[in-house]
C-alpha cells in the first residue's frame, strides 16, 4: 500500500513541478516581451503603434486559451500603446478574449504594420517565416522587430535596417 501511495504522491509532485515550469516559462515570455518593447521606447509606450503578428496559442489554430498574446496586448494597451493585431485564423476568438480593449484588427500582416513603431512576432505561423522585409520597413514608421519565436538571424535582421531583438537569447 505504501509503495502505491508513494508512487501516486511522486507522480502528482512531478506533474505539478512540470506544470509550474510551463507556467513559469509563459510568464517569463510575457515579461521579457514587455521589457524588450519598453526598453526600445525608454519605458514610454503612450501612442506608440505596436503591430502584433500572431494571436493564437499556437500556429494552425484559432485557439486563444492561454495565448501569450492576451496578456501582452493587455499590458501594451494599459501602457497607452495602440495595438494593431493580425492572425490568420484567431481574430474572431481574440475579439472574445480581448473584449473591451481598443485594438485594431487587420486582415493581413502588412496592413497591420502601416505606420507602426514596432512589430512583435508572437505565434510562429508559416506565413511569418519569409516576409518581405523591404516592404515591412517601408510600411513602418519605426524599425523595431521583437521576435518571440527566434525565427530570424539577428545579424541579418540588423543589417537590413531593423532594431532586432530575440526573446530568450542574450
Amino acid at each position: 500500500k505504501e509503495h502505491v501511495t508513494y508512487k501516486i504522491y511522486k507522480s502528482k509532485k512531478n506533474f505539478y513541478k512540470h506544470h509550474f515550469k510551463t507556467l513559469q516559462s509563459k510568464v517569463n515570455f510575457k515579461i521579457e516581451k514587455n521589457i524588450h518593447i519598453k526598453n526600445y521606447f525608454k519605458g514610454d509606450l503612450k501612442a506608440k503603434k505596436i503591430a502584433i503578428w500572431g494571436l493564437s496559442f499556437k500556429p494552425e489554430t484559432d485557439d486563444m486559451r492561454e495565448a501569450p498574446s492576451i496578456n501582452l496586448i493587455k499590458s501594451l494597451v494599459k501602457a497607452g500603446a495602440v495595438v494593431n493585431a493580425y492572425d490568420p485564423q484567431a481574430i474572431y476568438e481574440a475579439k472574445f478574449y480581448l473584449e473591451g480593449l481598443k485594438i485594431n484588427y487587420f486582415d493581413n500582416k502588412y496592413n497591420a504594420l502601416k505606420k507602426s513603431d514596432a512589430v512583435i512576432l508572437v505565434t510562429e505561423w508559416k506565413e511569418f517565416r519569409s516576409p518581405d522585409f523591404d516592404r515591412m520597413i517601408n510600411l513602418m514608421n519605426g524599425n523595431v522587430f521583437i521576435d518571440g519565436r527566434n525565427q530570424f538571424n539577428h545579424d541579418y535582421m540588423n543589417s537590413i535596417g531593423f532594431h532586432y531583438s530575440q526573446i530568450g537569447v542574450k
